[in-house]
C-alpha cells in the first residue's frame, strides 16, 4: 500500500504522515507554487485574445461546432415552434423555376401576387431581403411594356400596405389593421451614374411612403458568417426599430458585428416555410402562420455558394438576418469578469494536475521505473484531454443556458504552452530541488521584486484590455 502511495506523493521531510495528509499537503503546495504562473497565463491570454484578436480564426470554428451543438439541443417540438415570433418564408427552387421562370431580377408580376398573399396574412413586420428597386433592363423598356406595368404595381402594393392609404379614406381601425410594417433591402450598388441616381431617388421616395430601408450585408470571417450587423443602418437594425414602432433602429449604432445565438434562434424562429407551401394553404391557415408575427422573405435557391456557414447551419441570408433580429432581444454576451475568472481557476487546475503528473514522472524516471514513468506521461495527456472536454462541456452549458459565450481556445493554447512546456522544466527543478533538500533561498530580494513587477504589469494590461477592448 505504500508504494502506491509514492506515485504521488515524496516526502520532503521524514515525519510521519498519513496518506491522505501527505497527498493534500502536495496539493497545496502545487497551488502555491502555480497560481502566479495561472495568473499570468490568463492575463496574456486576455490581452491577446481582446487587442490583437489572435485567436478570431479557430475560435470562430469552435463556436461553429459548439453553436451548432447548442442548436441541436435546443431545437423545439413542432407543435411549440408555431408559437415562435419570427418566420421566414423562402422562394425555394420548386417555386423559383415554374413561377419566376429562374430568371433574375424576378418577374414582377409573379412577386406582387405572391407579397400579396404574405400581406393580407396581416403579418405584424415583414422584412424583404430582395433587392426590388428599379430593375436596370426595365428603365431601357416601353413605360406602356407588361414588365415596367407590374414592377409599378409591386411598388403601388408596398406603399398600399406600409404607408398612408391611398385612395378612397377609410376609417383608423381598417387603416390599421391593414397596415403593416416593412422593411426592404437597400438596393445593391451600380457603376452607371445614371442607374445609381435613378435607385437613390426611387429609394427617397418610397421613404417618404413609410417604407424603410437597411443594408443587408453579411460579414464573412475565415469562410463562416458568426456575427451579423445589427446596427441602425442594417436591415435587421431597422426591422428592430420597426417592430418597436419606432423612427429609428433599436440596433446597435456601431456596425461591430454582433454574434448569432444559437439557442434563441432554434427556440424562437419558426423552420423555414417554402414559398410554395404557404401559397397552397387555405386563408385561414396562411393568417395562422404569419399572422401577428415578424416574417423575413426572402431566396432560398440557387447553388450552395449562396448559402452561409453559421453556428445554426448551412442557411440563406434572409434566415441569417432572422437569426440575427432574434439574437438581438437574447445577445451573446462575453461575459468578460466571469470569464476571467473561470477561466483562472481551470488555469490553477490544470496547473496542479501537470505539476503532480510531471511529478510522478520524474519520480520514476530517476527511480529507473520505465514503465510507470510513460504511465505519468500517458495519465498526464489523459487527464488535459478530460480537463479540455470538461471545459468544452461547460462552454457549451453557459451558452446553451445564459447566453454567454466562454471560448476553451485561447486558456487551452495558454495552458497547453504553460503546462507542457514551461512546467515540465519548472517541475524538473523543484523535484531535483526537493531530492537534494536545498534550503538555500533560489532568488535573490531583487529578482523576487523584478518577477512581482511583471505580475503586476501583466494583470495592469490584461484589466486593460478587458475594460477597452470591444
Amino acid at each position: 500500500m505504500s508504494f502506491s502511495w509514492h506515485i504521488w506523493v515524496f516526502d520532503r521531510d521524514s515525519r510521519p504522515r498519513t496518506p491522505v495528509k501527505r497527498r493534500g499537503r502536495q496539493v497545496i503546495d502545487a497551488c502555491r507554487r502555480k497560481w502566479k504562473s495561472a495568473v499570468v497565463v490568463v492575463a496574456i491570454v486576455t490581452m491577446c485574445h481582446h487587442w490583437t484578436h489572435v485567436f478570431d480564426s479557430i475560435d470562430g470554428y469552435v463556436f461553429l461546432f459548439l453553436g451548432n451543438l447548442v442548436a441541436i439541443l435546443a431545437t423545439p417540438e413542432s407543435a411549440a415552434s408555431r408559437e415562435a415570433e419570427v418566420v421566414v418564408v423562402s422562394i425555394d427552387d420548386e417555386t423559383y423555376e415554374p413561377a419566376y421562370a429562374a430568371r433574375s431580377p424576378l418577374d414582377r408580376h409573379a412577386l406582387h401576387d405572391h407579397l400579396q398573399q404574405i400581406y393580407e396574412a396581416s403579418p405584424r413586420l415583414l422584412v424583404i431581403d430582395l433587392d426590388l428597386s428599379p430593375a436596370l433592363w426595365l428603365t431601357k423598356a416601353a413605360s406602356s411594356s407588361e414588365d415596367a406595368r407590374w414592377q409599378q404595381e409591386l411598388y403601388s402594393l408596398l406603399r398600399k400596405y406600409s404607408g398612408p392609404d391611398e385612395g378612397p379614406v377609410q376609417t383608423s381601425e381598417l387603416a390599421q389593421a391593414r397596415r403593416v410594417e416593412t422593411v426592404l433591402m437597400s438596393p445593391f450598388d451600380v457603376q452607371d451614374p445614371a442607374a445609381r441616381a435613378q435607385k437613390e431617388e426611387w429609394q427617397r421616395k418610397m421613404q417618404l411612403k413609410g417604407l424603410r430601408f437597411g443594408h443587408a450585408k453579411v460579414p464573412v470571417e475565415h469562410g463562416l458568417v458568426i456575427r451579423n450587423y445589427v446596427g441602425s443602418g442594417s436591415i435587421v437594425g431597422v426591422a428592430s426599430g420597426a417592430k418597436e414602432g419606432d423612427d429609428r433602429s433599436k440596433g446597435q449604432e456601431d456596425e461591430v458585428p454582433k454574434r448569432i445565438n444559437p439557442r434563441t434562434y432554434r427556440r424562437e424562429v419558426t423552420p423555414v416555410l417554402s414559398l410554395g407551401k404557404v401559397l397552397k394553404l387555405p386563408d385561414v391557415d396562411r393568417k395562422k402562420e404569419l399572422g401577428g408575427k415578424v416574417v423575413f422573405f426572402g431566396a432560398g435557391y440557387g447553388s450552395e455558394s449562396d448559402t452561409y456557414i453559421t453556428p445554426v447551419g448551412e442557411i440563406y441570408g434572409a434566415e441569417v438576418h432572422a437569426a440575427a433580429f432574434q439574437s438581438l432581444r437574447h445577445p451573446v454576451t462575453a461575459g468578460k469578469w466571469g470569464s476571467v475568472l473561470l477561466e483562472l481557476m481551470f488555469a490553477l487546475a490544470f496547473g496542479v494536475v501537470v505539476s503532480r503528473c510531471w511529478h510522478w514522472y520524474f519520480d520514476y524516471r530517476f527511480r529507473n521505473h520505465g514503465v510507470l514513468a510513460k504511465a505519468g506521461l500517458a495519465s498526464l495527456v489523459g487527464l488535459a484531454a478530460l480537463l479540455a472536454v470538461v471545459f468544452g462541456a461547460l462552454s457549451v452549458f453557459l451558452l446553451r443556458r445564459f447566453g454567454w459565450w466562454l471560448s476553451p481556445i485561447p486558456i487551452g493554447v495558454g495552458m497547453v504552452v504553460d503546462g507542457f512546456v514551461v512546467g515540465s522544466v519548472e517541475e524538473a527543478t523543484h523535484f531535483i530541488e526537493e531530492k537534494v533538500e536545498e534550503t538555500a533561498d533560489r532568488s535573490s530580494g531583487t529578482w523576487r521584486a523584478v518577477r512581482w513587477g511583471m505580475l503586476l504589469l501583466v494583470v495592469a494590461g490584461a484589466v486593460a484590455s478587458i475594460l477597452l477592448g470591444d
